[in-house]
C-alpha cells in the first residue's frame, strides 16, 4: 500500500497528539501580494496538511499587505515552525503561533477589520 506524505503526517500527528492539549492551534499570517486561499495551500503544503485542516475567519485583499487569523486542526507549534524552515516556504509569508484552543476559527468569526490605507502618487 503506498501512502502519501500528507497520510504520514496525519497518522504521526494522531500517535503524539497529547490528550491534554486542545484541538486547534490558532495563528497570525502576515502576507504581502498573497490571496487567503493560495496562502493556505501554501501553508497545507508546507506543513504536510491539506487544506481542509485550515479555517479563517475570512478572505483578505491579495494587494494588500495584511494580518489575518487562522487556525488549524491538530497542527503542533513545532510543525509550524519547522514548516517556517521548509525551502518552499515563500517571501511575503510570515506565521506566528498564537496558542491551542478547543475553539475552531469559522468564517463569520471576524469582530471588524482595521484599515490603514496609504495613498501615493498624489498631485
Amino acid at each position: 500500500r503506498v501512502r502519501t506524505a500528507y497520510q504520514k503526517a496525519r497518522d504521526q500527528d494522531r500517535e503524539r497528539w497529547p490528550g491534554d492539549r486542545p484541538n486547534y492551534l490558532h495563528f497570525l499570517v502576515w502576507k504581502s501580494d498573497w490571496s487567503t486561499h493560495d496562502a493556505v495551500n501554501t501553508l497545507s503544503t508546507c506543513c504536510g496538511r491539506g487544506s481542509r485542516c485550515f479555517t479563517f475567519a475570512g478572505s483578505k485583499d491579495k494587494r494588500a499587505v495584511t494580518v489575518q487569523a487562522l487556525c488549524c486542526h491538530r497542527l503542533s507549534e513545532e510543525r509550524l515552525r519547522h514548516a517556517r524552515m521548509d525551502r518552499r516556504w515563500p517571501r511575503g509569508l510570515h506565521a506566528e503561533s498564537m496558542g491551542y484552543s478547543n475553539e475552531v476559527l469559522r468564517l463569520g468569526d471576524l469582530q471588524g477589520n482595521h484599515f490603514r490605507i496609504a495613498l501615493r502618487g498624489l498631485s
